[in-house]
């Protein structure tokens, strides 16, 4: 073993003892130095790390995810009697937070028929109002040209356990373009 690189030993891939030496380097950025260290004591030093680490990622919030919905022109006609899932209720008792959707409205032949004051909605399935600050209003659909629009949702009072829908209060007529939308929401644990 004199005069051998590190590189140029033989490969364990077990370990036969708890006294068995594992070769390390410490101080790699100043004066390196060789020293050993038991499998014991090396299985201390990661469970240890292991253990502050999942102390610390409890602190850790889960970070925005976006879901991706295609409305089709029967969904469309259909809105004010079945509502569309943009989020799913979520299954484990946590709470979804919508944050902004990105509509993107795909003419094709025809233009929808709405009443001016029938703006399509974004709504949490159990929540009385309108989730979003600013609805989707009639242009959206009523447009005989491709329409994008990407709004915030500022008017929830807090994360709900229900799912989120796209809905018409009222009834869309004639038309066959489609929608497209991105729905960004974060998921917050019920348990902390």
């Amino acid at each position: 073993m004199a005069n051998q690189k590190i590189t140029q030993f033989t490969e364990a891939t077990s370990f036969s003892a708890d006294t068995d030496l594992i070769p390390i380097v410490i101080n790699t950025d100043t004066t390196p130095a060789n020293r050993k260290m038991t499998k014991a004591n090396f299985e201390a030093a990661v469970t240890s790390s292991f253990a502050l680490l999942a102390a610390t990622a409890s602190y850790v919030e889960d970070s925005e995810k976006y879901t991706d919905t295609e409305i089709s022109s029967a969904q469309i006609l259909d809105l004010h009697n079945t509502p569309v899932t943009l989020i799913p209720e979520p299954t484990d008792g946590s709470f979804s937070y919508p944050s902004k959707v990105f509509i993107k409205y795909i003419f094709n032949t025809t233009a929808y028929t709405q009443a001016a004051s029938n703006n399509i909605q974004v709504r949490v399935a159990g929540y009385t109002g309108a989730v979003l600050g600013e609805q989707f209003n009639s242009t959206t659909i009523d447009s005989t040209a491709d329409y994008q629009k990407i709004t915030s949702i500022i008017q929830i009072a807090e994360p709900d356990a229900f799912s989120t829908k796209l809905y018409s209060p009222a009834a869309i007529t004639g038309g066959d373009g489609t929608i497209k939308i991105r729905t960004y929401y974060s998921v917050v644990p019920n348990t902390f």
